[in-house]
């Protein structure tokens, strides 16, 4: 449960202080362009929201799996998550600057490794005496 919640914090911590030293040390403020032409600030706090619920949305669905499929929940959920975290990409192409693409990837996978890395068990639980 420990390297659960430490999964869950490095996901949330890592991109909350990516977005503080880009926005705030370098002064480039992290914004998008919707497909209405409106502009979208990203915020720090609505970065770090994000990755609290993806992060536990992410937690949730495996803590299913390994319910259903106590052998195999690690892989499929392995399989699922970077499925999505290739997924999530796309929207990178769309209006912003560099430096805010930049930015996003790199929050994108500051997100996802410490998931991909601490969230599975690798092993299934030992039986119940």
């Amino acid at each position: 449960m420990r390297k659960r919640l430490t999964a869950i914090a490095a996901a949330v911590l890592g991109p909350a202080l990516l977005c503080l030293i880009v926005a705030g040390l370098a002064d480039h403020p992290l914004a998008v362009t919707s497909p209405q032409g409106e502009t979208i600030e990203l915020t720090t706090s609505f970065i770090a929201l994000v990755a609290l619920v993806f992060a536990l949305l992410g937690w949730a669905f495996l803590a299913v799996l390994e319910r259903l499929f106590p052998r195999r929940a690690a892989l499929v959920w392995t399989i699922v998550a970077v499925s999505l975290l290739l997924l999530s990409i796309v929207p990178l192409a769309g209006e912003m600057s560099t430096g805010t693409r930049l930015t996003l990837g790199l929050a994108h996978l500051l997100v996802a490794a410490p998931l991909l890395a601490w969230l599975p068990r690798r092993t299934p639980p030992a039986p119940a005496p």
